[in-house]
């Protein structure tokens, strides 16, 4: 790849923003929780999702590169299974359990598993340096939730939560790496809308219990509003986002920003729930930003081999 087709810093807007409505997700899911069950609002906001994506799909809609073969219409249908289904599942549920710092800290093992996975599968190349950035941003999320967490327990449910969660992230990291080759014919809102009309049936099946026990006038309007805002961004146009990202950027790229998410998740709870931001948070987040730019300096130094 020559320095002209590489991308420029246009193409870090897309997973900036998703930063942003990931890291207000935390709080605003975590609001929604308090009144309705986990399956329950997976199976409502991922209707939001599906109807947004929908529209965006028909609205970009490219013939040429919507179509799926027979053989990538199983492949599409596997991967959508992980990333909208099997994921979305074990996010709610371990997020359910356990604290949102716990969650933030598991989930930013993420970019791990797919540089693993993503070097396995022979979809990329990493450089000691892309390593050293993707280990600095890890390392600083986890001084960013140690330093905010003033008592982690270990036992009873938070444990069950952090063991869900660390299955989440590894699902996570699996659908980032297994999108990539995939994205390389298929539109990134294609695969996203596809994955979402797949999975779809079965969160409704695995909802429906739980939504007919629902006390629906327990359900404020400020729930409704976040079940629809983390339904429209959060697993709807952000993840299309991300997808286009891993596209233009890699996999181990993108991923690596979802380190930043704890980063927009304490800001958020210190504005609107009046948390105290520590010293040990703002040197975590120099090494959050640290280990991005060195990633991307390694993808300008040591471009992936054909």
């Amino acid at each position: 790849m020559s320095t002209s087709e590489r991308p420029g810093w246009r193409a870090e807007l897309g997973p900036l923003a998703v930063v942003l409505i990931w890291g207000s997700n935390f709080i605003i899911m975590k609001a929604v929780l308090a009144v309705m069950h986990p399956h329950a609002m997976n199976a409502l906001r991922l209707t939001v999702s599906f109807v947004v994506l929908g529209l965006l799909h028909l609205r970009l809609r490219d013939r040429a590169r919507a179509s799926l073969t027979p053989r990538s219409r199983w492949r599409v249908a596997g991967v959508g299974l992980v990333g909208y289904f099997l994921y979305q599942v074990t996010f709610i549920v371990g997020l359910n359990r356990t604290t949102a710092g716990s969650a933030a800290l598991i989930m930013a093992s993420a970019p791990i598993w797919t540089a693993l996975l993503a070097r396995v599968m022979g979809f990329e190349f990493l450089r000691r340096l892309s390593w050293i950035g993707l280990l600095a941003s890890i390392a600083g999320t986890v001084v960013i939730v140690a330093a905010g967490s003033q008592d982690i327990e270990l036992g009873g449910d938070v444990l069950i939560g952090n063991a869900v969660m660390l299955g989440a992230a590894f699902l996570w990291g699996s659908y980032t790496a297994l999108n990539r080759p995939l994205l390389a014919d298929i539109r990134p809102v294609t695969l996203t809308f596809y994955a979402v009309a797949v999975s779809l049936p079965v969160l409704l099946a695995v909802g429906f219990p739980y939504l007919a026990r629902t006390a629906w006038a327990a359900v404020t309007p400020i729930a409704w509003t976040g079940i629809v805002v983390s339904g429209a961004l959060s697993t709807g146009l952000a993840t299309a986002l991300w997808n286009t990202a891993v596209r233009t950027l890699g996999a181990s790229h993108t991923a690596a920003y979802g380190n930043v998410v704890p980063i927009v998740a304490l800001l958020g709870s210190a504005i609107l729930l009046g948390e105290p931001v520590f010293p040990g948070q703002i040197v975590g987040g120099v090494l959050i930003i640290g280990g991005l730019v060195l990633l991307r300096r390694s993808r300008r130094t040591y471009p992936a081999p054909a």
